[in-house]
């Protein structure tokens, strides 16, 4: 599935559904990237725990925006260098009874743990590297306490490669088997060890005289 911001919406308080083009933003598409790109066009890439979510209003005479503010406990560090103090900044959110949804954008969920590819935070309407093909949350299988990763859609991470498969909004036959099928999933441990292994060393030389 490609994410299309043709379907940005604001939810007011009488209850309307509006297209929101007063935020200047123009319709994009979100093509899934591989895992090369995911790892190496990443800011940095951390394994964090949600702490909090703040939703934030912004308002004039006739327009306004909301931003959700989310506070991250840096659990594992697995590239690059994150600030001390990791807090993402999304478009969208809820305040009140206006609500402002972004379709793609991933809702992190407050005390749950991901492996996050980071870029653009703070300037980007998503701070998540491809949206949600830059989140992979921890699940924990029930019966054995396996720890396993997941994509945005619920499906078992079973391979690098599956990174660049498209989304699915609808479990199919074949996806619900496979989602079953957990025993092959990733664990964070494994998917620390591939993204590690992905990323190049770029080598700067100094300027010769």
């Amino acid at each position: 599935m490609t994410f299309s911001l043709a379907r940005l919406i604001c939810r007011s308080v009488w209850g309307l559904l509006l297209v929101a083009p007063w935020l200047g933003l123009q319709a994009t598409t979100v093509l899934p990237p591989d895992f090369d790109a995911l790892v190496n066009r990443s800011d940095y890439v951390v394994r964090a725990r949600v702490v909090a979510a703040e939703p934030q209003l912004t308002a004039t005479a006739d327009r306004w925006k909301i931003h959700t503010l989310v506070e991250l406990e840096v659990l594992e560090v697995i590239v690059g260098e994150p600030p001390a103090k990791l807090v993402l900044r999304f478009l969208g959110g809820r305040v009140g009874e206006r609500e402002l949804v972004v379709d793609g954008v991933p809702q992190l969920r407050v005390g749950g743990e991901s492996i996050l590819f980071i870029r653009d935070n703070g300037r980007a309407l998503c701070p998540l590297y491809a949206m949600g093909h830059g989140v992979y949350p921890v699940a924990e299988e029930p019966a054995t306490k396996r720890r396993y990763l997941v994509r945005v859609d619920g499906q078992p991470l079973q391979s690098v490669d599956e990174v660049s498969r498209p989304l699915v909004e609808e479990a199919t036959a074949a996806e619900q088997a496979k989602r079953r099928d957990i025993a092959r999933a990733f664990s964070p441990e494994d998917f620390v060890r591939e993204i590690k292994a992905a990323k190049r060393t770029v080598v700067r030389r100094e300027p010769t005289n």
